[in-house]
């Protein structure tokens, strides 16, 4: 899969930013994490997030041990990313002061609070999580991102029901776009380069 979106990439001139499962090391040794990626307009890897905080239901997956490689630079500015329950952690530990792991509370800090990211990209697969957690759902949690962080966020949801929504705020918590739950759907906007 890498190598197709490391094409397309290329082949349209811009930089993807997607979730993917990715394996790092081999045998026994070897790791596999949910990772978001970014690859720029040459097929180059830009920046790549190894979720920090797993799923219960994650056994075969290794939680992430570093943002260093989790933002990079756009015209608009600094961009980070994010993958699913890591951003639920943010949002519990904004309400709630826990339900985050000691290794994924002062990183998710770290990459928010000392990177300040201008932008905020992320992928979660929530299905039910705003039935079973109401702080939980999906848009008002982006939008909680972008006002807490001062950063535009980007989000994106799986669409298998019932799938909640993504869309993109702009960084004062203004829906530029949404989508609801079920419809597959390209969101876009223009985001302004940051001034010089």
């Amino acid at each position: 899969m890498l190598h197709t979106m490391a094409q397309l990439a290329v082949d349209e001139g811009l930089t993807l930013v997607f979730p993917m499962v990715t394996q790092e090391g081999t045998g026994a040794s070897a790791k596999m994490y949910d990772t978001m990626l970014a690859i720029d307009k040459t097929g180059k890897v830009l920046a790549k997030h190894h979720k920090l905080q797993l799923c219960t239901t994650e056994t075969s997956l290794t939680a992430g041990s570093s943002v260093t490689d989790s933002c990079f630079d756009t015209r608009a500015g600094k961009a980070c990313l994010l993958v699913g329950m890591d951003v639920g952690c943010i949002v519990t530990e904004m309400q709630t002061g826990a339900n985050c792991t000691q290794n994924a509370a002062p990183l998710l800090g770290d990459l928010l609070a000392v990177e300040k990211p201008d932008i905020v990209l992320f992928s979660v697969h929530w299905e039910n999580a705003g039935t079973t957690y109401p702080q939980w759902q999906i848009l008002s949690v982006m939008q909680k991102i972008a006002t807490t962080f001062n950063a535009w966020v980007v989000g994106a949801n799986t669409t298998k029901s019932p799938g909640q929504g993504g869309g993109i705020w702009m960084s004062d918590g203004t829906p530029v776009t949404t989508c609801s739950g079920n419809t597959t759907s390209t969101e876009y906007a223009s985001i302004p380069d940051k001034a010089p």
